[in-house]
């Protein structure tokens, strides 16, 4: 019924050579468009869950599931606390890689020995919509934005806790800026950060300017929140960065209104950033100047 309805409307209309090339022009915008709508959500979210991760950690003593809520919803996450610090300790709640979720995070971390540069802080990991055992719907940045003040706000409440220090890396520093720009979070550090999604798109198609950007539905503002954050930042990029394009963690740093700590790091890819020695050890002296 609806070819038929096409054809009729197609005939309707002049039969000009112009006219056949706008209409096939138009026909192929609006093709391109819908694609373009359908498949971003693939390009920007990876829901996931990893029952092995999620087993092992949450075997071993010094990791513990919880569990909290975001709207209507439950949200799953995991705990690591400080083992050097009596309590109250200060808290680093980390939003991962659209690839990752918050045990598999966890686990990693421990595979790649990284805990020496966090000993003195509670760790925190959430699982964002759609990820780890809850499942669920899938995630938006609307809803991932409400899941980082929920994951705030319950952080805020943990027993033994005494302030809240922001952490991301990569699709997670979108989020963890939403936060700090709307709780009072005593710190926040950021590795491949980008300053908004138009950025993510054009770095694989760069068509998305002036009216193309309608196309994006997923409005990751990072640039427009960091103005709101004045507590200190370090912002950490890879030169070599295939998936956030290192000029725009530079057009980030910009942004805030509050001191920043830009580190550009040379022969460093994307993935290798959160593991890299330089990186963790500017974290971690970053770090010290809120923990002292």
């Amino acid at each position: 019924m609806m070819r038929a309805m096409m054809k009729r409307a197609k005939a309707l209309l002049p039969q000009t050579r112009p006219f056949r090339m706008l209409y096939s022009a138009i026909k192929i915008i609006a093709l391109a468009s819908i694609v373009i709508l359908i498949i971003q959500d693939f390009l920007l979210f990876h829901p996931n869950h990893d029952p092995q991760s999620w087993a092992e950690m949450t075997a071993r003593e010094e990791f513990e599931a919880v569990e909290f809520t975001s709207g209507r919803s439950a949200r799953s996450g995991m705990l690591r606390r400080s083992t050097t610090r009596h309590e109250p300790a200060p808290l680093i709640l980390f939003f991962y890689g659209n690839t990752m979720n918050a045990s598999g995070t966890m686990r990693v971390m421990d595979r790649f020995r990284v805990w020496p540069y966090f000993l003195d802080f509670h760790f925190l990991v959430v699982d964002y919509a759609g990820h780890g055992p809850g499942g669920g719907i899938r995630p938006t940045a609307r809803n991932m934005y409400a899941d980082a003040l929920a994951a705030f706000d319950f952080a805020q409440s943990l027993p033994g806790v005494s302030k809240v220090i922001l952490g991301a890396f990569s699709i997670g520093t979108g989020p963890a800026i939403y936060a700090a720009a709307h709780r009072d979070a005593a710190g926040i550090f950021l590795l491949s950060p980008f300053a908004n999604v138009y950025d993510l798109f054009n770095n694989v198609l760069p068509i998305f300017h002036g009216p193309a950007r309608a196309l994006v539905r997923h409005k990751f503002y990072s640039d427009r929140f960091a103005q709101a954050i004045t507590v200190p930042a370090l912002l950490v990029a890879a030169q070599d960065d295939a998936v956030i394009p290192f000029a725009s963690s530079e057009r980030l740093a910009k942004r805030f209104c509050g001191e920043v700590t830009f580190i550009s790091l040379p022969n460093v890819g994307h993935n290798g950033i959160m593991f890299n020695r330089t990186s963790l050890q500017s974290v971690r002296a970053y770090l010290e100047t809120i923990l002292y």
